[in-house]
């Protein structure tokens, strides 16, 4: 089923790796390094799904999460993470609601694309 994603990821290479494999699934799909001065034109209600890097130079998970509303319209968001203690520190913040599911790194491509294309 087709889907809208949007990767924000301060990794260039994965997130244009990513992008093409999601494209050849015939999703839609942006790519985009945020910047803490752009977060005011985010617009997650655009997009069926987010994957999420959660830890990033200028800006980080969190504070996407915190511009994703509770209720209404809302996409799935898949955060990436290599930190253990996510889960915790997102539901001390809470946040845990925002998230559709976390994922390990490293992760398999294949996986994340079945919860993709399953969601």
């Amino acid at each position: 089923m087709f889907k809208r994603i949007l990767i924000i990821d301060d990794d260039i290479e994965l997130s244009a790796e990513l992008s093409e494999i999601l494209r050849d699934q015939g999703h839609a799909v942006d790519a985009i390094l945020f910047k803490r001065e752009t977060l005011h034109e985010f617009d997650p209600v655009k997009y069926d799904v987010i994957i999420l890097d959660f830890k990033m130079p200028d800006l980080t998970g969190m504070d996407i999460l915190n511009a994703i509303p509770l209720s209404g319209s809302r996409p799935k968001v898949f955060l990436i993470s290599g930190k253990p203690f996510v889960e915790k520190f997102l539901e001390s913040g809470g946040l845990l609601n925002k998230v559709t599911e976390i994922i390990p790194k490293p992760f398999s491509i294949s996986d994340l694309l079945l919860k993709i294309n399953t969601t």
